[in-house]
């Protein structure tokens, strides 16, 4: 069993660049749906080290979630995402960089 605390519902999660909701909206209680948007109005969505750090935390949670069977994934508005900000300092991790790299998934 894990030791992860699971949130009520996921969309009281302090989230900033990306929204969390439940399928039905309606729902006062988690679903097996669970609808992740990238928001970032007016920057087409585009990706964000801060955005990479929320999607990473839901993650975390849904894989010990059994409530959670269908992780839906979109963008707000028109865009799904512009692509990296690089605008925003978007930090490919070098560690990362180094292993994509090695591991030729560049």
């Amino acid at each position: 069993m894990s030791n992860v605390v699971l949130p009520n519902l996921y969309t009281t999660l302090p989230l900033t660049q990306i929204t969390v909701s439940h399928h039905p909206l309606s729902s006062p209680t988690p679903t097996p749906i669970l609808i992740l948007t990238l928001y970032r109005p007016g920057r087409h969505n585009a990706f964000t080290d801060t955005m990479l750090d929320e999607i990473l935390t839901v993650l975390n949670y849904i894989k010990h979630d059994e409530r959670i069977r269908c992780l839906v994934l979109t963008g707000h508005g028109n865009i799904f995402c512009a692509g990296a900000d690089l605008e925003s300092g978007f930090g490919y991790r070098e560690d990362n960089a180094r292993e994509h790299r090695d591991g030729c998934v560049v």
